[in-house]
Order: structure tokens, then C-alpha cells, then sequence
């Protein structure tokens, strides 16, 4: 964990989550927060990689309108913000997507340093979310 970057990424987070539909009119799901907690222990405890592509599957919008057994709100979003942090930053070429990227990094060696990257960025993410106000939106949809 790099506590400059962190902050320094902060700002960005705070644009990422306007730029891709997390927050809007200053405010956000507040289940977003368990999800970007959930993507970091997913990384810490299992790969990076698998943390991806796990959280990249956009959310399924079934027909009769049950939510069983998926999640309240789209997590492909939060992979989204990360991005676009880290295309912000100038970190990841504007081509690339998140996955191909760190596949590419593991490739080369680099695995720590990338995994690393995301997780601040995931943390900026976390720490942008306190600047909205957190609402729950269930009854919204």
C-alpha cells in the first residue's frame, strides 16, 4: 500500500465514480462500499486475475425481476472505476482493459507492482465513496 498515491489518487476516484455511473447528483448506493471491500479481499486472498474476472461480469438483469443470488449493484462498474484511475494516472494505456493488463504484467514479472496499483487504487475508490452521501437504493429501482 503506496499512502502518497492513495491520496493522491483520491481526486480521480472521485471523477471515476461520476464517470461511470456509481455516483450521481452527490450521491452513491452505499452497497457499492461492501463491494469495493469485497473486490480488495478478493485480490488479497485469492489473485488478482480471478478478482478481475470475477468482478467484471456485468450484472444480471433477469426477466421476473428476482435478484437471487446476485448482488444489489453492478460490480463490472466498480472493475469500470479502477480503470479509469489507473487510465487517469496514465498507469494503463488507454487500450487496454484491466484484465488484459494485468495478464500482461504477470507475464513480464510484474505481478506485486500491478496488483499493488490496484489496490490503492481500490482504496482511493473506498475513500472517494465518503465524499458522497451513501443511500440505499433498492427501493429507488
Amino acid at each position: 500500500m503506496n499512502k502518497a498515491r492513495i491520496e493522491g489518487w483520491i481526486p480521480l476516484a472521485y471523477d471515476a465514480l461520476k464517470n461511470v455511473g456509481i455516483a450521481a447528483n452527490g450521491s452513491m448506493d452505499k452497497s457499492y462500499r461492501s463491494q469495493i471491500a469485497s473486490f480488495g479481499a478478493s485480490v488479497i486472498m485469492g489473485s488478482l486475475i480471478a478478482a478481475i474476472a470475477f468482478f467484471s461480469k456485468p450484472q444480471d438483469n433477469k426477466e421476473d425481476g428476482s435478484k437471487k443470488n446476485s448482488p444489489k449493484v453492478d460490480r463490472s462498474k466498480l472493475i469500470e472505476a479502477i480503470l479509469n484511475v489507473l487510465h487517469s494516472d496514465g498507469l494503463i494505456p488507454e487500450t487496454k482493459t484491466l484484465y488484459d493488463w494485468a495478464r500482461d504484467e504477470r507475464a513480464a514479472g510484474r505481478g506485486v507492482p500491478s496488483r499493488d496499483a490496484v489496490l490503492d487504487a481500490a482504496i482511493a475508490l473506498k475513500l472517494a465513496m465518503n465524499l458522497y452521501q451513501l443511500d440505499d437504493r433498492e427501493g429507488s429501482k
